[in-house]
This record gives structure tokens, C-alpha cells and sequence, in this order.
């Protein structure tokens, strides 16, 4: 991205991990069980992404405020950082677990939404391009926008019903307040300050990204990613959009048309991201388990047959054959998948 258009929470820890140093090889944890079927997992696994992902979310928890001033800014950049050697690997991997578990558990809101964000921010800048320096601010301002507002939105999240009065004027204020906590962890960054400042300021959408200052354009992509993120993320109070749903909803400008970032974004995601429930031309019933080639083709594991019986084994299809074209969304409640999903299993088809 030319300069002039830069576009741009987590469970408490006495022991931050490493994330990188945790073992692929050695048998981990099956993931929390969850409201919908599509989160049991078989007995044992030895996939490493929810616990990769729960290891970064906790060293995230205790940033900035658990950190001395002047510390906070070289451990979330230290952060940042170790989460994107990890999450490069296997880009595919660690989106089908943000997005499956964002549809799918409650509990823990804050943490998924800030690494998805993470996560969306990033591959979208990429296409839009510009300089690493703006790809960290954002980044950076994708995990810490949200930082005073963590506990409020775990349990607004789990709780059915509208926030208070008082709650309400917190989540108005929330983006002035995380930058002033930012600023006075000893994040110096001025440009990531900005973007977390104004991540919610819609006052600029009238003019054409091309036109914005790099704070404003970053603010603006990142409202976007927040948008999808919290549109697909399962709360107490209502069900989440799909994650076919969110992503084209999110994917429009204020005009109604596919802009710059919805380009960005779609091409970061694809028509149909991995965790999305999707039904083939053939009847089949799977879930994708990573982007393809183009945003309509992606990589999907088939789970039932056209019958909706369950297959024996999941089979991996290539989408760009016809009569395994993905014709859209599955909704879980009209055509539900198998009840055991063998997560792991499925990502080794890619």
C-alpha cells in the first residue's frame, strides 16, 4: 500500500508461555468441548493449534497492565512477533481455529476476538501493502485496541441482555481510554497509538481511502476487521452470523459496494473461510479446511454424504471441479454435521 493509504483480549497467567516453544509432536489437550457439535473432537489429538493459541492469549492478558512503564511495548511487540513466526507456518490452521471456536464458544470472547482480528489485520494489509513498521502498528493496535475493556466484554458476551448505562458509556469511550493506557504502559509508538485511537471513528468514511492520512486508513481496516470478528463470534444474546455471512458483510464500504479493504479482505479470507460449514454441488457436507488458489475455490473436508449420513473417514475435495463447487453455507440447525468432528484429522488433508 502506498504510503499515503496505510491501512492499517485472554485468560490470566502467573507463567506466560512461549508459544513457539510448545511441542507439535507431543500429545496435547482435546479442545474444550462447546455448545455445538461441530467442536467435539475425538478422545485424543495431537494437533497443536488450541493450545498454540491459548499459550499466546495468555501472555496477552497481562499486557499492558501487569507490566512495568516503559516494559509494555517491548513484550507486546515481542508478542507480536513469536505469534507470527507460529501462526506463518500454517496460516490456514490457525484461522480455521480462531473462526471455528469465535462461532462456537462463549466463554474466553475477548481473547478470540483480539487474535482474530490480529489475524485478519495482517493478511488484508499484506494486499494492500505497505511498509512492515505499518504492518506491526496495526497489529499491534488489532491486540490492544480492546485492552480496557477485556472483563466487560467476557461477561457481556456470556450474560443475555444489553450492557448498563454505565457499561454502555465505557464501550463508547473505549478506544480514547485504550490509548491513554497504551501511552501510559510506555507504548510510544505514534502511529499504533492512532490507530487504536480512532479504530472507531467513522467520521473519515466519507472520503476515499487513497485521500486518508496512514493513521486514519489503518483505523479504518481495522473498524472493518472488528466488524467481521465480532459478527461471527457466538454470545449469550444472540446467534453469530456465519463465517460466509460475516466476511461479505464485512467486505462492503460505507456506498454498498465492495471497496479497497473489502477487496483486501476477501482476498485474505476468501468467499468461504476455513471453519465455514459449507454444502458442495454433489450434496456433500463438510467444512473448510483452507483457501484455495481462488477466494471460491477453497479446500474442503467432506464429513456427510449428499444423504447426511456420516462418512467413515473425512475426504478432502478440490473445489474446483464442478460437482464439487461449493453452493453455499451450511446452516448447522437445518443440516447439522456428524457430531464428532476429528479436527486434527481434517487439517492433515490439506
Amino acid at each position: 500500500m502506498p504510503t499515503s493509504t496505510t491501512p492499517p483480549e485472554a485468560r490470566p497467567s502467573t507463567t506466560p508461555r512461549d508459544a513457539a516453544s510448545v511441542d507439535a509432536a507431543a500429545p496435547l489437550p482435546v479442545p474444550p468441548s462447546a455448545v455445538h457439535p461441530i467442536l467435539a473432537d475425538a478422545p485424543s489429538t495431537t494437533d497443536p493449534w488450541p493450545p498454540l493459541l491459548a499459550a499466546l492469549a495468555e501472555e496477552l492478558v497481562a499486557l499492558p497492565h501487569e507490566t512495568a512503564p516503559g516494559v509494555a511495548e517491548s513484550r507486546l511487540r515481542d508478542l507480536h512477533r513469536r505469534a507470527a513466526a507460529v501462526v506463518d507456518a500454517q496460516p490456514d490452521a490457525a484461522l480455521y481455529w480462531l473462526i471455528l471456536r469465535a462461532g462456537h464458544e462463549v466463554a474466553g470472547y475477548s481473547d478470540r476476538h483480539a487474535w482474530l482480528c490480529w489475524w485478519v489485520a495482517r493478511e488484508a494489509h499484506a494486499r494492500l501493502g505497505g511498509s512492515d513498521h505499518q504492518g506491526e502498528a496495526l497489529a499491534l493496535a488489532a491486540l490492544t485496541m480492546n485492552c480496557t475493556l477485556r472483563a466487560l466484554q467476557d461477561r457481556l458476551a456470556e450474560h443475555d441482555g444489553p450492557p448498563s448505562v454505565a457499561e454502555q458509556a465505557r464501550i463508547d469511550t473505549h478506544a480514547v481510554a485504550a490509548a491513554h493506557t497504551l501511552a501510559a504502559a510506555g507504548v510510544h509508538d505514534e502511529l499504533w497509538l492512532a490507530i487504536v485511537r480512532h479504530h472507531h471513528d467513522e467520521a473519515p468514511d466519507a472520503l476515499p481511502l487513497m485521500r486518508l492520512p496512514p493513521a486514519a486508513a489503518a483505523a479504518r481496516l481495522l473498524r472493518r476487521v472488528d466488524r467481521f470478528a465480532a459478527a461471527l463470534a457466538c454470545r449469550a444474546d444472540r446467534p453469530p452470523l456465519s463465517p460466509v455471512l460475516a466476511a461479505r458483510t464485512a467486505c462492503v464500504g460505507p456506498d454498498g459496494t465492495t471497496d479497497e479493504i473489502g477487496h483486501a479482505m476477501i482476498g485474505a479470507l476468501g468467499l468461504y473461510p476455513p471453519g465455514s460449514p459449507v454444502r458442495l454441488a454433489n450434496g456433500e457436507r463438510g467444512v473448510v479446511i483452507a483457501r484455495g488458489l481462488r477466494a471460491n475455490l477453497p479446500r474442503v473436508a467432506v464429513l456427510a454424504d449428499a444423504q447426511g449420513q456420516p462418512l467413515a473417514q473425512p475426504v478432502s475435495r478440490d473445489t474446483a471441479d464442478p460437482a464439487h463447487a461449493v453452493t453455499g453455507s451450511l446452516d448447522p440447525d437445518l443440516s447439522p454435521l456428524p457430531l464428532t468432528v476429528p479436527h486434527a484429522q481434517l487439517l492433515r488433508l490439506r
